[in-house]
This record gives C-alpha cells, structure tokens and sequence, in this order.
C-alpha cells in the first residue's frame, strides 16, 4: 500500500558551503530524508550568562540560491534542555561573508557553548515572488470588508494566550 502522505521532492537543491575557520565542521544533516534542514557547530568557546545573550561564530557561510533564504531555527535540545534560543534570523541570498549566530540563554544558569558543539539549524525556505501596492483607503476599506479577513482588528493575541483559559 502507498503511503500518501510522503511526497517526494522534485528538485536537487545544491547549497555549498565554504569553511571560515580552521575548526569548522562541515555542517551535517542529521536524517537524511527526513530533515527539515541542516545542523551547524560553534568554532569558539563562548560564555553566555544566564539571562543573557552572546553571538557564536560557526566559522562557515553558505551559497543561497536565486528564490530562497536561509533560516536559522532553534535546536529543540538546546531549548528544552538548555534554556537556550537562537535569534531567528533570515539570511538572504547574496550574503557571502562569515556565518555567525546570537543565542539568547533564557535559564538561570550560566552556560559554556564549547567549539564543536551544535548551535541551530537551518532551513531552506522558498521566498515567492512579490511586490509592495500601496492601497488608497478605499481599497483598503473594501479589503477589511472581505469575509475572508475575519480577524479584522483582532491581533496578536485575540485568540488566548497562556493563562487566559
């Protein structure tokens, strides 16, 4: 029996990567198949207090190809375990120079990031194509009448957050 709920990819997405420093690891996919992207490592030992923030470097940049961005994402280890959450930056195509990542360390403990130790991940996303129609207030009135658009006002928020049961 087919299972349709794996879709296969249709393109080969080449990204290349360029060592930085001499103690940078190659990044690594963890599941090949399966992973939604790509683990990176620090190449420094860096100190970050508790309740605060500090930038490791990973010693790689990365090509991006034309109609993508690259996303780093938290490893959900180093949230859970260690209190520790990545700046979620986007890197655009045509940034070549040095890769570096902030980290904010959200526990009540100081903690060592030690070199060659597993930062974040990142993530190739596909940007669409799109462009900035500034709307007169006619069209934006007509816009917030549209029943597709039911929050209307309603933002950040409107539907409970922690505590509100």
């Amino acid at each position: 029996m087919e299972n349709t709920f794996l879709i296969q990819p249709n393109e080969n997405i080449k990204i290349g990567f360029s060592k930085t420093h001499p103690l940078a690891k190659n990044p690594k996919i963890a599941y090949a198949g399966t992973s939604a992207g790509w683990d990176v490592f620090a190449v420094e030992e860096t100190f970050i207090p508790a309740g605060g923030s500090a930038i490791v470097p990973i010693g790689i940049k990365f090509t991006i190809p034309k109609g993508y961005r690259i996303d780093a994402h938290d490893c959900s280890g180093n949230g859970i375990i260690q209190g520790l959450q990545a700046h979620q930056g986007i890197f655009d195509m045509g940034y070549s120079y040095d890769w570096a990542i902030k980290l904010f360390n959200l526990s009540d403990q100081n903690i060592t990031v030690g070199v060659g130790d597993k930062v974040v991940q990142f993530v190739l996303t596909k940007i669409p194509e799109f462009e900035l129609v500034e709307m007169d207030q006619e069209e934006w009135n007509k816009y917030e009448q549209d029943p597709l658009n039911v929050r209307g006002p309603n933002g950040q928020g409107s539907t409970g957050v922690i505590g509100s049961k």
